[in-house]
């Protein structure tokens, strides 16, 4: 007979566990924002044992490097991506947890045996089979499991946000890039120019057209610009590893950057800019976390509501007259008296209304920023528009004016390298100024999460 009742509770403890199997939960990613939408990024797969190491198909060029190049590869590549991208991952597994039910109780009691006098041996013993099965009430699994699916939406966020910051983060190390190649060409230039006026200056000496003391001024200046050369060419190599850290690499297998930084576009009004400043994620997320919060209040709401154990079983009885059998029933509630999961819900409510002044807080703060770029951006065109329409044309008409007198013997060689120096001082300026405009071009294009200026690009 007690054959019967185990194989009655176990066919029930079969039908509750496959009642508690849960689906697959699948969270709806936000609409990436129309900055390098186009390009592909990293996603983790499903399953961590399928793939858990970035697509390495997109090989580093081993000669010029374009910057949709760069784009590409760091978005595959960079590690800090992956993290959030596998945060994302870890996020859903949760919310499937979040989903399930609690695992029911299996139980076997035995009483009244090994005593003594009638309680000797197992002649009146009372065994005990039984299953517990604890059914949460208030809807409790339903919410725990939205929330969780909340949380899986916020880190779609947070991997959006990560991605501008990575595109945002080569494109400034590629405008660096080319303006170190730029100022290395520029020191190149220099040694040149000094090295042509040292010839110069030392067939004058030997005519006994000058002092030996000119000869000597245009050594040292032929020195220094020696000296900045390898500098710039330094400072080229060390721009190089910053960009290749982008997409993970300690060693850049490309020669050098490719393009130009030479074009601009004319910078929007503070007031269009603004109203574009809702596509920042960081705006955009505070939707997804407040939901969130939301789905906390009515989580902690739902754990006043004690939970229902229910519990029923099969009880042998052993007798000298032999044995017979009965069913066991439990039910137990808990009390709400002193603990109604009060301290939790106020906790949940405070931060809801927290999060009012931090979805604030974070649009004071972006539109704060957008305007001090975009201030900033725009003294950068000014400088840009200035130093390339105006003064150095004129700076190159003094220097030319300054060696043809030279030559003639009309000017001394002090004020030729005067000349010289103002002029390649202001040429660096001028690409200083270009690295200026579009490091807030690309900090601008961050905040709105769209390009500044449609289908433009860095390079040509």
């Amino acid at each position: 007979m007690i054959r019967k009742y185990l194989g009655v509770l176990g066919v029930a403890g079969v039908i509750c566990i496959t009642g508690c199997a849960s689906h697959n939960i699948e969270a709806t990613a936000p609409e990436p924002r129309r900055l390098g939408k186009d390009i592909p990024s990293f996603r983790a797969a499903d399953d961590p044992e399928t793939s858990s190491i970035p697509d390495v198909s997109i090989e580093e060029p081993t000669s010029g490097l374009a910057l949709q190049e760069a784009l590409a590869l760091a978005l595959m590549r960079n590690p800090e991506l992956a993290v959030f991208s596998w945060e994302v991952r870890a996020r859903e597994a949760e919310a499937v947890q979040a989903g399930v039910f609690p695992n029911p109780e299996a139980a076997v009691e035995i009483e009244n045996f090994g005593g003594s006098g009638e309680l000797e041996g197992f002649g009146a013993a009372e065994t005990t089979v039984g299953l517990f099965q604890l059914i949460e009430l208030g809807g409790k699994r339903g919410k725990r499991r939205h929330e969780a699916e909340w949380l899986t939406q916020a880190g779609e966020w947070d991997y959006e946000t990560k991605r501008l910051d990575v595109l945002t983060d080569v494109t400034v190390a590629f405008v660096d890039l080319l303006v170190a190649q730029e100022q290395a060409r520029l020191a190149a230039e220099l040694v040149d120019v000094a090295d042509r006026i040292l010839e110069a200056v030392t067939r004058r000496v030997k005519t006994g057209g000058i002092s030996p003391v000119e000869q000597s001024r245009a050594q040292v200046e032929a020195k220094t610009s020696e000296v900045e050369l390898r500098k710039a060419t330094q400072r080229v190599e060390i721009a190089k590893r910053q960009l290749a850290a982008t997409w993970g690499s300690t060693s850049p297998a490309f020669t050098e950057a490719l393009g130009t930084i030479d074009t601009t576009w004319p910078v929007p009004t503070l007031a269009e800019l603004l109203k574009r400043i809702g596509d920042n994620p960081d705006l955009a997320r505070w939707t997804t976390e407040m939901a969130r919060r939301q789905a906390s209040v009515e989580l902690q709401k739902a754990g006043r509501i004690p939970d229902l154990g229910l519990g029923v079983g099969v009880r042998r009885f052993e007798s000298d007259a032999g044995g017979f059998n009965a069913f066991v029933a439990e039910l137990s509630l808990p009390l709400p008296i002193f603990d109604r999961n009060q301290g939790a819900t106020n906790a949940a409510e405070r931060r809801l209304e927290m999060g009012k002044e931090q979805r604030r807080a974070a649009r004071v703060r972006a539109e704060t920023l957008l305007g001090t770029t975009h201030q900033a951006l725009t003294i950068s065109e000014g400088e840009v528009a200035s130093l390339r329409d105006e003064v150095l044309p004129e700076a190159t008409s003094a220097y030319d004016t300054a060696q043809q007198a030279y030559t003639r013997g009309r000017m001394r060689l002090t004020d030729v390298l005067d000349t010289q120096r103002t002029l390649f001082a202001l040429r660096s300026r001028y690409y200083d100024a270009l690295a200026e405009y579009h490091r807030g071009k690309a900090e601008i294009e961050r905040l709105i999460g769209a390009p500044l200026v449609e289908q433009s690009k860095v390079e040509e």
